[in-house]
């Protein structure tokens, strides 16, 4: 069998089906089949992690966000710096109510001078579509 010294033959026949009958045996066209079929399927999961991957990072990213209490059938929740006690303050001086948004976030952000709320239809999570709005306070929101 000659081959060009520059140009291998996997290059010019990568699949065993594709090559001209006669230039490879029979137990050689096996094994390029098995070959081929290893690197689609390498290639297949090598690219299936690069898509996936940061899909999966951000769907389980979660917010940090705690439970604090449940009033009038709606669920408050807070990030670390709003315990419930400066939760319940904001629900009260904000007058946050939860007429069709049952579930409400309240973020505090450093420093205090400013504060989100977001009310949602439905639990934040993957593949959820919430259905939020969010308000947004400054200067002293509590």
């Amino acid at each position: 069998m000659k081959t060009s010294p520059f140009i291998p033959m996997s290059f010019l026949f990568p699949l065993a089906s594709e090559a001209p009958a006669g230039i490879y045996s029979q137990p050689e066209r096996i094994r390029l089949k098995i070959n081929n079929a290893r690197f689609w399927i390498a290639y297949g999961v090598a690219f299936a992690a690069m898509v996936l991957a940061p899909c999966f990072y951000f769907i389980t990213y979660g917010m940090d966000y705690v439970k604090r209490f449940d009033l009038n059938g709606c669920a408050f929740y807070s990030n670390n710096m709003a315990d419930d006690d400066i939760t319940m303050q904001a629900v009260i001086k904000k007058k946050i109510r939860c007429d069709d948004r049952k579930y409400v976030y309240i973020t505090l952000f450093p420093g205090g001078s400013r504060m989100s709320v977001i009310q949602c239809e439905k639990e934040t999570g993957p593949f959820l579509r919430p259905n939020c709005i969010s308000y947004y306070y400054t200067g002293n929101p509590l």
